[in-house]
């Protein structure tokens, strides 16, 4: 696609262990080893967060803070998850995390899985005896046959568990809630910094979200000695657009209100313009993809919405005076980046001869319906859509 013109293009047990409830009702004792017409109305753009913290647990720059000094001392992560999840729709649970003193121990940190058969418990740290961990990545925890699952709770249920058993035993519970729970300091004191964390294609991160302030950006006072008003002032609806990552390859298909205003630059007759060019709209991710920050391969139930866009300086002899809304433009494009239909907007309005075309700003962020955010602008990439 052109870099001109096309978003993607610029950037190419001893007692019963404790679950969140009761550990603030009170510690219960020693542990046992989760349009057409647009407002554009958004000016700053970030992605709501999807979990809480209860206890000590705090925000720090790198991630959730999660300690546990002595028997009284608890903390936690809840991880919102989406409606109906049962116990038999969970297939993944995994988190990324620093030791900073201390170690796994006394069944902690763990996955608390919460539902009217009992609470479930999902050990973090390594087998056999889950009281060593690792800084780094668990991988997914309910894929292992480590017995690192305590269902002791629920009918039927063990001490030393596989997934696949509990699934058996309660696969129709609902599950009311998921916490990361740390509170062995009972046995040692423990102190985890947790980065980020996953349930089935839910993402969670708990370094400080990726935002993009575009409305500072957009706006017409970034025309710098424009005249008079604008002399193309549209709205138009894009769909089907391909869009691409820092790794090159296309990761999502889009559809967006696009707003385009330009301004005459010295003065009216002047052949020199600034344009800014507004995003609203959602994108669905492309199943076996690399995700746009290029740390995974994408599975393809992710969608989202994007806002963003950019400013764009351009001399031409051939204006063209256009307003309102003109119309849905299906780009058909492939996941090669192929657009049968693409259309470049400044040859539509201002003729195929003009030059100096440059972009002073240009950004866009994206928020997954899962909890992941990227940010792609002239300033730095951040984060990533995973999934």
């Amino acid at each position: 696609m052109n870099l001109r013109f096309s978003k993607h293009a610029l950037s190419r047990g001893i007692t019963a262990i404790k679950t969140k409830t009761a550990l603030i009702a009170g510690v219960l004792g020693i542990v046992l080893g989760g349009t057409g017409s647009v407002a554009f109305l958004t000016a700053t753009a970030s992605a709501a967060q999807n979990y809480t913290l209860f206890g000590s647990a705090t925000s720090q720059s790198n991630g959730v803070s999660l300690v546990s000094a002595n028997s009284t001392d608890f903390s936690g992560i809840t991880l919102a998850l989406p409606s109906n999840t049962t116990v038999g729709s969970l297939s993944s649970v995994a988190a990324t995390f620093q030791v900073n003193s201390g170690s796994c121990g006394g069944g902690s940190p763990r996955f608390s899985v919460v539902t009217p058969a009992g609470t479930i418990f999902v050990y973090i740290g390594d087998a056999p005896s889950f009281a060593s961990c690792s800084s780094g990545s668990t991988g997914n925890l309910l894929a292992t046959t480590d017995m690192r699952i305590d269902s002791s709770q629920v009918s039927g249920g063990r001490y030393g568990d596989t997934w696949a058993h509990v699934q058996s035993i309660a696969g129709s519970q609902p599950i009311s809630e998921m916490d990361i729970v740390v509170d062995g300091g009972w046995s040692a004191p423990q102190d985890f910094t947790f980065s980020s964390a996953s349930v089935n294609t839910t993402a969670y991160t708990f370094t400080p979200r990726p935002t993009l302030n575009w409305g500072a950006h957009l706006n017409a006072a970034q025309c710098v000695g424009k005249v008079g008003g604008p002399v193309v002032n549209v709205t138009e609806k894009i769909t089907n657009d391909a869009d691409s990552g820092i790794a090159g390859n296309y990761w999502a298909f889009d559809n967006v209100n696009r707003q385009i205003q330009v301004w005459h630059v010295g003065s009216a007759k002047s052949t020199n313009y600034c344009a800014v060019v507004r995003y609203e709209g959602s994108f669905q991710t492309i199943a076996g993809q690399t995700s746009p920050g290029a740390t995974t391969t994408l599975s393809g139930n992710v969608s989202g919405t994007i806002a963003g866009g950019y400013i764009a300086t351009f001399s031409s002899t051939s204006p063209v005076s256009t307003k309102g809304h003109v119309g849905t433009i299906d780009y058909a494009c492939d996941a090669t980046g192929y657009c049968r239909h693409y259309v470049d907007w400044v040859s539509q309005y201002f003729g195929s001869t003009y030059t100096n075309f440059n972009q002073p700003w240009w950004g866009w962020i994206y928020t997954g319906n899962n909890g992941s955010v990227w940010v792609n602008s002239i300033e730095g990439n951040a984060g990533d859509i995973t999934g």
